[in-house]
């Protein structure tokens, strides 16, 4: 409802077919290769579709959602390969990539001595990108370290949208 009695309705009435597929191979003992594939949704949040300005405590912008934003459809892919040298160690590699359909996206608008927000769908996305992770018991620095592991994994993605 609106602060003036009135109301703002979304239309969010959607049916989506989300299929899935994974697929996990044993190379040897200690090797997998994995990949998959899925159909996704990300829904906007109310605070997107609402048409009620607000001023944002941090940052002191006016924020104003938007009740014509649509959900976004999202493709996902991904490969994998993993080594498990160790009980609890491992070592992977893998790529992804996902194409997004309307995507939402946070706009910034220059109107006036206020800066204000709100969102709108994009025409699309696409994201792809590599991840390496890595973990490692720490027991062979030195006995009292055994219960210890360190884990990293680094991410390197390339995103590009389109709008309107």
């Amino acid at each position: 409802a609106l602060s003036n009695g009135g109301r703002a309705l979304a239309n969010l009435d959607n049916l989506d077919v989300l299929p899935s597929l994974a697929l996990n191979m044993a190379v040897s003992e200690k090797q997998n290769l994995r990949f998959s594939a899925s159909r996704t949704v990300a829904r906007p949040e109310y605070r997107e579709l609402s048409p009620v300005s607000y001023l944002e405590i941090i940052g002191g912008q006016v924020t104003k959602g938007n009740p014509n934003l649509v959900r976004t459809l999202v493709e996902n892919y991904d490969a994998r390969w993993e080594l498990f040298p160790n009980s609890g160690e491992i070592l992977s590699i893998g790529v992804f990539a996902k194409r997004f359909e309307n995507p939402i996206e946070r706009i910034d608008l220059a109107q006036g001595d206020v800066p204000q927000v709100t969102w709108a769908n994009a025409r699309s996305a696409v994201n792809v990108g590599v991840e390496l992770e890595a973990r490692k018991q720490l027991g062979f620095l030195h006995g009292a370290l055994e219960p210890f592991s360190a884990f990293t994994n680094v991410t390197l993605m390339r995103s590009q949208v389109r709008l309107n």
